[in-house]
């Protein structure tokens, strides 16, 4: 089971198994900066071999991860699943061969660049474009805290699944 201090106890029976069955990464690096970073947990591969880093990606850059790089979510289509991205992308927006929706996400809400107020209201979903966040959920995303937001759309997300595997709906 997975613990957490302020949910006590909870079972994840899939997540245990993936644990105890795959393969567990307990030796790891990081890189100083976000964009080498995701780079590097998204391909699996140091960021000097994919072209990413030292610095990050600057959003109006003609680059990002290179097309010849396989990513994670591409690979998790390929096995069957549904791959959905929330939060920061930054790894690359100049061309749209290059954001979540092109890189193996069936959605993606968040922010293209490097980082973002907590309550502003501009966003991206699904890499239609900066600022146009409340045209694409509503009013009701003005003002509100991005974390509170983002976890929101996380559990539709999670609920829209659990209707589509139980025969109640359609794919999220």
């Amino acid at each position: 089971p997975t613990t957490n201090a302020a949910a006590g106890i909870m079972p994840t029976p899939i997540i245990d198994s993936l644990a105890s069955e795959g393969v567990k990464l307990e030796n790891y690096y990081v890189q100083p900066l976000c964009s080498p970073t995701r780079s590097a947990l998204l391909t699996g591969r140091y960021p000097q071999h994919t072209g990413i880093g030292p610095d990050v990606i600057v959003i109006n850059w003609p680059y990002g991860v290179p097309a010849r790089e396989t990513l994670l979510p591409e690979r998790m289509k390929e096995a069957g699943y549904k791959t959905h991205m929330i939060g920061k992308w930054h790894l690359g927006a100049c061309d749209e061969r290059y954001l979540p929706t092109y890189r193996g996400f069936d959605s993606f809400l968040g922010y293209l660049s490097g980082a973002q107020s907590y309550y502003a209201s501009a966003g991206d979903r699904n890499g239609t474009g900066a600022n146009i966040l409340p045209t694409c959920v509503g009013d009701s995303a003005d003002h509100l805290y991005s974390s509170t937001f983002f976890a929101s759309e996380a559990s539709q997300i999670v609920r829209n699944h659990q209707k589509h595997t139980n025969g109640e709906g359609t794919d999220p």
